[in-house]
């Protein structure tokens, strides 16, 4: 179960629950977990064994916050790099179960090539984009690896990287979003980290150079290819493929902690995630995207038997607006009922849910099904309340309107000013000008805009999706004013 919270334009509140069964029944079900944890076991009539569990996949985005709490006490969480070496073990046993390529051996480093593909830091990589402000989807290699590998890469090297960089970043599309910062889909970006840890690590040890580096991307790439052509045959090749990109652009995070056998237990995680208005990750500048009022939360959706979520704003003048829209990694719209005109249609039904529901405040998405997708984007359409922008938007009319009453009446005076400003004979002496009981009335309208540009906003989401509409009423406050300032200037406006 898990509760999206937006309560902030950058940030949403996440608390997610996992509800486990009795780890003995796990193991009489299921033979291959059994042959995991019974070695665990110091006594057979234990109650509880020390494990390392996967708790929950976590994006590669700014997390405030994090908790986890395994039967109601605190856990040590594993550190990302551990954690990316556990993920790393699993793809090699993956790439066995598949048997792809088993004529060829693992290439030496393998573990250690994977572990740093999905776990580097990736500051240096965003700095240097950011410093040549080129386009994030625009590959470019060359200045990141002279910058940071210690050894001069030959033009042939080179060149062979490009080309599996390239055939994998090609690959993704099929599954996943691009990312920009994935190890996983461009895995010459985390070799400057795999050679630094190497070093530091084992001193001793010899660096892998180009031609072991080239021997790991092709094979990597070889891999992938043939995993990518037998999915539909090979339940391995599937996961392995599925598993290797999902790791580049999320982490699992893996706590140590003691379990009861006999009885259920509850893991409680809680968070703070950024928000973002894009399925992607990387800077837009578009002004569509900077004013986008559409948020889009990704939930893991087939980690247990059924899953629960919900998306709730705490915010009472903001709504959801519409219906919420799923779509899947890849950026596919998965419709929530099957076709009716197709009541066989295979992936429909697939998508067919066991319960949804919204309203302005809440959405709601359950599901039990077992070919449901892995992963879910929950693109929610956010507006303010009906009230709220009625008020913003009659506020903005009579503006308006306001200003034209002071504008036609003043106008004739207004261009004399405007063409001979220095010569005082060309001021109005007008018998038609406005008394101070029509300007004031004419100018009511700024009561009402001062009051609703200065109250303060619920949150920063509400002030996000009015900005627009604020900007605007920002502009034609001071509009009036100066146009009502101007008429009093040239005394087309009568006081006393």
């Amino acid at each position: 179960m898990e509760r999206v919270e937006l309560s902030s334009a950058l940030w949403s509140e996440r608390h997610r629950e996992i509800h486990v069964r009795p780890l003995r029944q796990v193991m009489e079900e299921d033979e291959a977990i059994n042959e995991a944890i019974s070695p665990l076991i110091k006594h057979p009539r234990s109650r509880n064994v020390d494990l390392t569990l996967p708790i929950t996949e976590l994006p590669k985005v700014p997390l405030l916050d994090l908790t986890i709490d395994v039967d109601g006490a605190p856990v040590y969480r594993v550190s990302k790099d551990e954690g990316a070496r556990i993920q790393a073990r699993y793809v090699i046993d993956l790439i066995q179960q598949a048997h792809i390529l088993p004529e060829r051996t693992l290439p030496p480093h393998l573990l250690d090539f994977l572990t740093f593909t999905f776990y580097h830091p990736s500051h240096r990589y965003e700095k240097m984009l950011e410093k040549n402000r080129r386009d994030v989807r625009e590959v470019f290699y060359d200045e990141f690896l002279d910058a940071h590998i210690p050894f001069d890469l030959s033009e042939p090297t080179r060149a062979e990287w490009k080309r599996c960089a390239a055939t994998i970043h090609r690959l993704s599309g099929r599954h996943i979003l691009h990312d920009y910062l994935s190890g996983a889909q461009i895995p010459i970006i985390g070799i400057p980290y795999f050679l630094q840890e190497i070093s530091e690590r084992n001193p001793r040890s010899e660096v892998p150079g180009e031609e072991e580096l080239t021997v790991l991307l092709r094979y990597l790439r070889d891999v992938l290819v043939l995993a990518q052509a037998r999915r539909d045959q090979n339940s391995a090749a599937y996961r392995l493929i599925s598993s290797y990109f999902t790791y580049g652009y999320r982490w699992m995070a893996f706590a140590k902690c003691t379990v009861p056998l006999n009885k259920s237990f509850i893991i409680t995680t809680t968070e703070k995630r950024a928000v973002y208005f894009s399925p992607y990750r990387e800077p837009n500048h578009r002004l569509s995207f900077k004013y986008a009022r559409n948020v889009w939360q990704m939930v893991p959706f087939r980690d247990a038997e059924t899953n629960h979520v919900s998306v709730r704003v705490p915010d009472t003048t903001v709504r959801l607006h519409g219906h919420p829209e799923v779509f899947d990694e890849a950026l596919n719209i998965i419709p929530s009922v099957p076709d009716p005109d197709n009541p066989e249609n295979e992936e429909r039904s697939r998508s067919a849910v066991d319960e949804e529901a919204h309203t302005f405040e809440l959405y709601l998405r359950q599901d039990s099904n077992r070919r449901r997708a892995e992963r879910i984007f929950i693109k929610t359409s956010l507006r303010l309340t009906r009230l709220s922008s009625w008020m913003l938007n009659l506020t903005m009319a009579i503006t308006a309107f306001a200003i034209f009453l002071l504008i036609r009446r003043g106008a004739p005076d207004l261009h004399s000013v405007f063409t001979w400003p220095l010569l005082p004979s060309r001021v109005s002496t007008t018998a038609n000008g406005l008394t101070a009981k029509d300007a004031t009335l004419i100018l009511v309208p700024v009561a009402f805009a001062a009051s609703l540009l200065l109250v303060r906003d619920v949150s920063t989401l509400s002030a996000r999706i009015k900005r627009v509409r604020q900007s605007i009423l920002t502009v034609e406050l001071f509009l009036l004013l100066a146009t009502a300032f101007m008429l009093l200037l040239i005394h087309h406006i009568k006081v006393g």
